[in-house]
């Protein structure tokens, strides 16, 4: 027992002491933590004198600290104290600052944003929430380190505080000389002259046991070095998961190499010695699919073996596979693999869409190209690579006019306006305005400003048709001086525009019907080339589309709206949803964009849900339907639902495959459309024929 101080000698002396003086020297083992150094010796107590110099050392160290905490609450930014933060739950601020005023409420992350921090941010099982600012805060290694030693009871700081350090007397702390005279008037007791009797009995066990090997050395635990060197982060991880005993759990060892066998002896059995057949076929194998890299081979004794030439490369790419392959198990979430998909609904409540084939419309010898329904739905018109434009009645399947062009037929399409019962058909250079035998009593009027001469001879000419043209139906050609690229009608019917993308100067032009004017709406065509146009189907908007971006013109203000970046390598198609505000573009790599243009200049959604070059894309102009067509020689068709609330996203949800086209040449699908009032589509192919889904 240790005596206090100020107490006489004879008070310590007993026969008590005595007794516990025996049963400590009696006893068997020395606990580790008694020292044999004499650091806690009656010396280092503080004596009477003292006490005085120890109460200011404290107070100065107290004030220090008091300093420390005024510096960090001056970089406080909250000051709203120590009060509950759900005061501030229906307000737009979380407190006040040091000038008085309001502290606005910053942005928080949901559930999802959460759960992809969790699963791809490194520095997320360090980041901790202030609750005082509400913000995320990511724990420095010094603040993991701070908390490591608080957990384990040692003090926060060890850069500032020393708790070994040697006490200072109170004038050596102020830079003078240590005092004569004690700061009190107590005197100091003679027990503070004399040798401790304690450790004087401390010394008498530690020695006996010593000379009868009763004393136990302290275990030094040795480190379990069970951890990559090359692991990133290794230890935080360590003190993430409870130190190095639960990582040696999370270690996987690298695989042992194969212990050696009868066939690596250098006098195997005659069995596993190959043949001369087998020999010549192993060398003739590829080193990648042989499965060993060597030969069974006999020799008569050890010292005829002959250095394995292989045997440093192979431990060379085992020691580099050791050191590149980080063998620690990560944390898997536990999680079925239908929480990740998405809620879709059952495509029976989508219906109608088309599922069967019902006619199929046979008559071209070529791959069909192209094709267009009228606006009554009635007929539909085929261009083909046999140069002819075909002209069908849509409900029998039946051919009602076929009329042969100078080319093949790239683009067709039907007049929109009711009056005008004409098809277009576009080959090579020249539009061909055909008759459509469908008008009735319009059909022997002429076409609107049919004697109004061309005004503009330089970008085209508006001539009549031959003899034999007129005889088969055209009424009108339309001739530029490049190659027609596409071709697309305004709704009114009076106006339509082309791209020819190799005459200088007018890559896109506009005509007008009724006056035979045309002007060219782009002349500059910097970068890539026209691909297709079209026109908005309620506002004076034109979107151009080339082979990398679809620039969106005014035409009112003839300037520049957007420019859609759809990421695409070489755009082949586009359409408009018939509420103007979202558009679907095709490319030849595979890939759709869809895009909300109120949103962002970039897609909403990209579909890869074809193998192949995409040629075709097209809205329904009634239904929530679209469908794209491709060189994999199949159709899809998919239920795009546009919401009238903008604060909602458009529902896309893939509902049918239609097949039934061959290849030919290496493609499939050329072209597809939609029925204007059924939800029926027609596609045409490169087998030489069309075909007609219905639900």
């Amino acid at each position: 027992m240790c005596r206090l101080v100020g107490e006489e000698d004879d008070e310590y002396e007993g026969e008590e002491e005595e007794e516990e003086e025996e049963e400590d020297v009696s006893d068997g083992e020395i606990d580790e933590n008694d020292s044999l150094d004499g650091s806690d010796t009656e010396e280092q107590q503080p004596k009477a004198g003292e006490w005085g110099v120890m109460e200011q050392h404290h107070k100065l160290q107290y004030d220090s600290q008091d300093d420390d905490d005024s510096s960090d609450d001056e970089t406080m930014v909250n000051r709203v104290g120590n009060v509950p933060m759900k005061w501030y739950d229906g307000e737009d601020h979380i407190g006040y600052d040091v000038e008085g005023e309001k502290i606005m409420r910053p942005a928080t992350k949901d559930q999802i944003d959460d759960f992809i921090a969790k699963a791809d941010d490194p520095d997320y099982w360090r980041t901790v929430f202030d609750q005082l600012n509400q913000k995320q805060v990511v724990l420095s290694d010094e603040d993991l380190q701070q908390i490591a030693r608080i957990r384990s009871g040692a003090f926060a700081d060890a850069d500032k505080f020393d708790p070994f350090a040697t006490f200072p007397t109170l004038m050596a702390k102020w830079g003078g000389k240590d005092q004569e005279m004690p700061l009190t008037g107590q005197p100091i007791p003679k027990s503070s002259f004399l040798p401790s009797k304690w450790e004087a009995k401390k010394i008498v066990k530690l020695v006996k046991a010593i000379k009868e090997g009763r004393f136990r050395r302290p275990v030094i635990k040795k480190p379990a070095y069970n951890y990559l060197i090359w692991d990133q982060d290794v230890s935080n991880d360590r003190q993430r998961r409870g130190g190095a005993e639960l990582q040696a759990k999370q270690y996987i060892p690298a695989p042992k190499p194969v212990l050696p066998g009868h066939g690596e002896s250098y006098n195997p059995p005659d069995e596993y010695l190959p043949s001369e057949e087998e020999r010549k076929e192993w060398e003739e194998m590829d080193p990648e699919e042989r499965e060993q890299k060597w030969l069974p081979t006999k020799f008569n004794s050890l010292r005829t073996v002959p250095l394995y030439k292989d045997f440093i490369q192979e431990r060379f790419d085992r020691c580099l596979d050791l050191y590149l392959c980080p063998r620690v198990r990560r944390l898997r979430f536990n999680m079925p693999s239908e929480d990740f998909m998405p809620s879709l609904p059952n495509p029976r409540d989508l219906e109608p869409f088309p599922k069967v084939l019902a006619h199929m419309f046979v008559g071209h010898t070529k791959r069909v190209r192209c094709l267009a329904i009228s606006p009554t739905g009635e007929a539909l018109v085929t261009g083909s690579d046999d140069c002819t434009m075909r002209i069908w009645e849509l409900s029998t399947g039946r051919c009602l006019k076929a009329v042969t062009l100078p080319g093949v037929v790239t683009k067709v399409d039907f007049c929109p306006k009711a009056t005008v019962p004409i098809a277009t058909g576009v080959s090579g250079e020249q539009v061909f305005f055909v008759s459509t035998g469908l008008g009735g009593q319009h059909e022997e009027e002429p076409l609107p400003g049919a004697d109004v001469p061309c005004e503009t001879k330089e970008l085209a000419e508006w001539d009549k048709p031959t003899e034999a043209q007129q005889a088969a139906g055209v009424r009108m050609v339309l001739s530029h001086k490049s190659a027609v690229k596409s071709m697309n009608w305004h709704k009114k019917g009076d106006y339509f525009a082309v791209c020819t993308p190799d005459q200088v100067g007018a890559p896109v032009q506009v005509h007008q019907l009724s006056k035979r004017r045309s002007q060219a709406v782009i002349k500059k065509n910097k970068g890539s080339k026209v691909q297709c146009v079209l026109f908005h189907p309620s506002k004076p908007v034109f979107y151009v589309a080339t082979q990398l971006h679809v620039k969106v013109y005014n035409l009112v203000k003839q300037e520049l709206m957007q420019r859609l970046l759809p990421g695409l390598r070489f755009i082949s198609s586009m359409d408009i949803h018939p509420g103007g505000d979202n558009l679907i573009v095709g490319s030849y790599d595979k890939k759709v964009a869809w895009f909300d243009t109120e949103l962002s200049t970039k897609p909403y959604k990209i579909l890869r849900n074809h193998t192949m070059a995409i040629r075709g894309v097209a809205y329904h102009p009634r239904y929530p339907l679209f469908a794209t067509c491709s060189d994999d020689c199949n159709a899809h068709v998919f239920h795009g639902m546009v919401y009238n609330d903008l604060a909602q996203n458009p529902l896309i949800v893939p509902v049918k495959i239609l097949r039934g086209h061959k290849e030919a040449g290496g493609m499939g699908v050329f072209d597809c459309k939609w029925h204007p009032t059924q939800p029926w589509l027609v596609t045409s192919g490169a087998d030489a024929t069309v075909r007609l889904f219905v639900p």
